[in-house]
């Protein structure tokens, strides 16, 4: 046990990797962004520049946009308080142009900037200037404020001003769920002024955060917000970034390559259906045209395997009826129309494959499948369908069941013989062409964040790491490297980063022992020695049953807390819990004493117990300990039976066990 490490965001680069990480340095240039697009003639400037919007006080900010190649472009502001700034630029030859804007103290009245280009204008009205802010992250963040608001109501420490949202002067620009392969330069969303019902669609833990600034302060808060729920950190770096990290660096080129792809080869399919139900008994048999299927169960088809008992279960069914072919259809080719199979489906008849849907979305499609002429025999036919279900509902939808020659059918819905086959796991996943999506290493960078930049923000605030808690590992490198990486994007080494740890919450989802979210939650803290960052804790306020706990005022406020201390001169406040320093022994003890107590610990409730603290020996696994607060309440004192000579100590290193000490300025102690 030690104090926790400064983070390494990129060891695993060999020298050559180094080197050529180097060449596309995150410090070196400041992350120059290439952004992706043709020329736009007309003058325009991206949506985050448009009327409603904050602009960060006292400072020189970005105005940027396209225009015709090599024309003058003029931006003229008129300030609330009389005063007026201007720039000149020139647009370059694909188009963009770029100016600086000094503005003045923060107003909350309303400014106006002009923006000229030959014999076009842009009037950009009702311009705040006040602090600008960040928000992103997955859907903690994301969270809106509908959804928490009438819990904030019920909450009696909260004051009716702290809920009312009556004018705050709060804006807030709410970016659309979009992704991409290579850097956007425009993207979409408008400000909104968070009052009354137009602040129901802002992120609540961001709101909040505003709401203290804009109370301590007395100035607008402007709150940009990027998020989108459940996505991993490798998604919101740029592509600098994920080059250190091969795995999705291989994710991201597979991305690119396959874009535009639509279909698998019949190779892959060959492959994967052949292998999917290797453990079922007599699986291969199942296929076969003159297998007996007397002995299976029976179902009224269609159907769902909801219908058949089978709720829970994800994995493979076996569908089989046989179908008389008429003497007049034989020699003929046939068409196979069927309801969409949920999710994938391989369809044989007389046991030869005739088609098999196995595409992202194929769950809502309609199946049409061709039986070749040399297939089609007078007579008796098996007809017989393997439905793979990976997660939902699963079977049969809604739609006709049909075998057509021309103008003729036969009707194939009815009594069908079906048995349960492999589960889900064991079938493994069905191949797919490569696929953009939310989760695509650098997606939402160059889609929901490089339409921001350059915009001039005072610092970013981020709840995110429940979607990468399998692999805390590499998060003790990759979110280090995400903070430096959008640092090297605003061309701020110093920008303000503060974040959430995650909340306590029962995930149930990994082997009995892991303590892979525990070590998440050490990534994050590792990343919070990182200059001008801070960690708010929330031990104390998640919900073990609800990944998205609804107490996102107190989230805020403890964002809030870093900024109001570290950037708006209120140097009393405390923003962090009593995080752990050091250990020594003490015979059969170890004494912990910590950082940030802020007085003295206490006890979270009135029992005066400690829980969640482990203790280990030199030989042997973690076992629960007892837990004294020190008179002075300075350290705590830890002791466990059968341990004589204690080497290490932990707390609440588990999914969702909630903080039983607190430190003076009433927030937990930070799990070590």
């Amino acid at each position: 046990m030690s104090p926790i490490p400064s983070p390494q965001p990129f060891p695993c680069l060999s020298a050559g990797r180094r080197a050529a990480s180097l060449a596309r340095s995150l410090w070196g240039l400041l992350g120059v962004l290439v952004l992706s697009g043709a020329a736009n003639a007309e003058l325009s400037v991206p949506a985050v520049l448009s009327g409603g919007m904050v602009l960060q006080q006292q400072d020189s900010v970005p105005v940027w946009g396209n225009a015709e190649p090599g024309q003058r472009v003029q931006v003229f502001a008129q300030w609330s308080d009389g005063s007026a700034a201007e720039a000149e630029g020139m647009a370059a030859t694909d188009g963009r142009w770029s100016v600086q804007l000094s503005t003045p103290k923060a107003s909350k009245e309303p400014a106006a900037i002009t923006i000229r280009a030959g014999d076009e204008t842009i009037e950009i009205q009702d311009v705040l200037v006040g602090e600008v802010w960040l928000g992103s992250g997955q859907s903690n963040m994301e969270w809106e404020l509908s959804k928490i608001i009438e819990a904030a109501r019920e909450r009696g420490e909260l004051s009716p001003e702290r809920t009312s949202l009556e004018p705050a002067h709060i804006r807030h620009f709410t970016v659309p769920r979009t992704r991409a392969t290579e850097p956007q330069f425009q993207g979409g969303g408008k400000w909104v002024d968070a009052t009354g019902e137009d602040a129901l669609s802002c992120s609540a833990t961001a709101y909040f955060f505003a709401q203290r600034l804009s109370q301590d302060l007395d100035v607008p808060v402007g709150l940009i917000v990027s998020s989108w729920g459940g996505t991993p950190a490798e998604s919101w770096v740029s592509e600098d970034v994920v080059a250190a990290f091969p795995d999705h660096a291989r994710k991201l080129a597979e991305v690119r390559a396959g874009a535009g792809m639509k279909d698998v080869s019949p190779a892959q399919i060959d492959e994967f259906w052949d292998a999917a139900d290797d453990e079922a008994f007599f699986a291969r048999r199942f296929k076969g045209a003159d297998f007996d299927d007397s002995h299976w169960d029976r179902a009224a088809v269609p159907t769902n395997f909801g219908a058949l008992g089978l709720e829970s279960f994800n994995g493979v069914v076996w569908f089989r009826t046989e179908v008389d072919v008429p003497p007049s259809w034989e020699g003929q080719e046939l068409k196979l129309q069927l309801p969409p199979l949920d999710d994938v489906d391989e369809t044989l008849w007389n046991g030869q494959r005739v088609g098999s849907e196995i595409g992202a979305g194929s769950w809502s499609v309609k199946r049409n499948y061709t039986v070749p002429a040399e297939s089609v025999v007078a007579g008796r036919a098996s007809l017989t369908i393997r439905i793979l279900d990976t997660g939902g509902r699963g079977g049969f939808g809604a739609g006709e069941m049909r075998l057509v020659k021309g103008d003729e059918w036969i009707d194939l819905a009815g009594e069908w013989r079906y048995r349960q086959g492999v589960t889900a796991k064991q079938a493994g996943t069905p191949p797919r062409p490569p696929q953009l999506t939310a989760h695509t290493p650098s997606a939402l960078f160059n889609a929901m964040i490089s339409p921001l930049l350059p915009y001039g923000i005072r610092g970013v605030i981020w709840y995110q790491g429940e979607s990468n808690r399998s692999r805390p590992e590499e998060y003790r490198h990759l979110f280090p490297g995400l903070i430096m990486n959008w640092r090297a994007q605003w061309k701020n080494l110093e920008l303000p980063f503060y974040f959430v740890q995650i909340a306590p919450f029962d995930y149930d989802d990994g082997p009995e022992g892991s303590d892979s979210v525990a070590r998440l939650r050490q990534a994050q803290a590792i990343a919070a020695n990182l200059p001008m960052t801070g960690m708010a804790l929330t031990a104390d306020i998640g919900n073990p049953k609800d990944i998205h706990p609804k107490n996102k005022w107190e989230v805020g406020r403890r964002l809030a807390l870093f900024a109001l201390r570290d950037l708006y001169g209120q140097d009393e406040l405390e923003p962090n819990g009593p995080t752990f320093r050091e250990a020594r022994a003490d015979g059969e003890a170890l004494i912990l004493s910590f950082d940030h107590v802020a007085g003295r610990l206490w006890p979270s409730t009135d029992s005066m117990v400690l829980e969640h603290f482990e203790l280990r020996g030199a030989s042997g696994a973690f076992v629960p300990a007892a837990a004294e607060i020190s008179e002075d309440g300075q350290s705590i004192r830890v002791t466990a039976p059968g341990i004589s000579t204690p080497v290490e100590a932990r707390y609440l290193w588990s999914d969702a066990a909630q903080s039983s000490v607190y430190g003076g300025a009433g927030l937990p102690l930070a799990p070590f």
